[in-house]
C-alpha cells in the first residue's frame, strides 16, 4: 500500500454543529472513517454508521480531512480523519470520546484491507461450503437412486431365477411325460397287436 494523501478542504470555523457531527467526531477520536455498506464507519464503532452528509458538512468546515490511500489491488480508498480543529472543538464541547487515540491511519487502513479479504474469503468460502452441500445431496440422492436400482436388479435376477427354474421344471416334466407318452404307446401297441392276433 502507498502513503496516505489528504485531500484539501477550506475550514468554516464558528458554525454550531449538529448532534450527528458531535458523534461522528467522537467516532473520529477512536480512528478514521471508512466507507462501508452505503455509510461512513469507524472500526472501532461499527454499529454506528454516518452519513455522507454528515462527513461533507464536517469536511466543510474544516473539522475532518478526507484521505485516499491504495488499497488491495491498487484500488484507490479514502477516509475521513478528524484534524486538530475537530479534536479542539469535540474537546470544547464535552465530548465523552475526546480521551481516545486512533491508531495511525496507515497501519488502520492496511488493517481495513485485511478485514475486508477476510471477508471476502469468508464470502467464499461459504459459497463452496454451500456448492459442497448441495453436491453431497446430490450424491446422496444418487447412492439412494443406485441402491433402488440395485434392489429392482436383484429382484429382477430373483425372478429371472425362478423363471428357469420353472422352464427346467417344466422340460423335466415334459422329458417324463414324452417318456409316458411313448410306454402308453408301446403298450396300446402290444394290446393291438394282441387283440389281431386272437
Amino acid at each position: 500500500m502507498s502513503a496516505v494523501v489528504a485531500f484539501q478542504t477550506r475550514p468554516e470555523a464558528g458554525q454550531p454543529i449538529s448532534l450527528h457531527m458531535r458523534r461522528a467526531l467522537g467516532q473520529l477520536h477512536a480512528g478514521a472513517l471508512y466507507r462501508a455498506a452505503g455509510y461512513w464507519r469507524s472500526r472501532a464503532f461499527p454499529e454506528e454508521p454516518v452519513r455522507d452528509a454528515t462527513v461533507k458538512s464536517l469536511e466543510s468546515r474544516g473539522l475532518v480531512l478526507m484521505q485516499e490511500y491504495e488499497g488491495l489491488y491498487q484500488v484507490r480508498r479514502a477516509c475521513v480523519v478528524i484534524t486538530p480543529a475537530g479534536r479542539r472543538l469535540y474537546r470544547e464541547q464535552g465530548g465523552r470520546r475526546s480521551t481516545l487515540t486512533a491508531p495511525p491511519v496507515a497501519a488502520e487502513a492496511v488493517l481495513r484491507e485485511v478485514e475486508m479479504a477476510l471477508a471476502v474469503l469468508d464470502q467464499e468460502s461459504q459459497g463452496l461450503a454451500r456448492e459442497l452441500a448441495q453436491i453431497g445431496n446430490r450424491r446422496h440422492d444418487a447412492n439412494r437412486k443406485m441402491a433402488e436400482a440395485q434392489t429392482r436388479l436383484t429382484a429382477v435376477e430373483e425372478r429371472l431365477a425362478k423363471l428357469e427354474r420353472a422352464r427346467q421344471s417344466l422340460d423335466a416334466r415334459r422329458v417324463d411325460l414324452r417318456a409316458l407318452v411313448a410306454e402308453a404307446s408301446e403298450r396300446l401297441g402290444a394290446t393291438l397287436a394282441e387283440a389281431r392276433s386272437c
